[in-house]
């Protein structure tokens, strides 16, 4: 069960779809002139990004941990995030927001105004409708 694959449904806009055709063109082009290697698709492009970036967010929070070995474990932090700022630096609104990850607006406003923190499912669909900024951009943590 642990490697069992979950189907999720995501809206990306235009602009990233035609990139990651580019780059499916790319290394498409690239394995046949090299080794001949399986073709890829878009699917396989946005899993291999969405694994990488967990890669980072399980660095991020083993970063964390030993963060909290050094300092003391329990100290009250709680994580807030800067989806707000990067709104604000991306020109979008919280209603765009809500169109480009398929989310309602009550929802994006409990986590924009970090009263809630997303599930993994909402930080997904945040994530990629914010055209996937780094963990550490996304969040932080403030000292109760």
């Amino acid at each position: 069960m642990k490697n069992e694959e979950v189907e999720i449904t995501i809206k990306i806009r235009q602009e990233t779809m035609d990139f990651l055709t580019d780059v499916k063109n790319y290394e498409n082009l690239k394995s046949k002139f090299k080794n001949g290697r399986p073709k890829v698709d878009e699917e396989d492009i946005v899993k291999a990004a969405i694994d990488h970036f967990m890669c980072d967010v399980r660095n991020f929070y083993k970063q964390l941990i030993i963060n909290d070995i050094k300092n003391g474990i329990g100290k009250p932090y709680k994580l807030r995030n800067r989806l707000k700022e990067i709104l604000k630096e991306k020109g979008l609104k919280q209603k765009d927001l809500s169109e480009l990850s398929g989310m309602d607006r009550a929802s994006i406003s409990l986590i924009l105004t970090n009263r809630n923190l997303p599930s993994m499912d909402a930080f997904l669909r945040i994530w990629v409708a914010l055209d996937y900024p780094s963990v550490e951009d996304m969040f932080y943590r403030e000292l109760s």
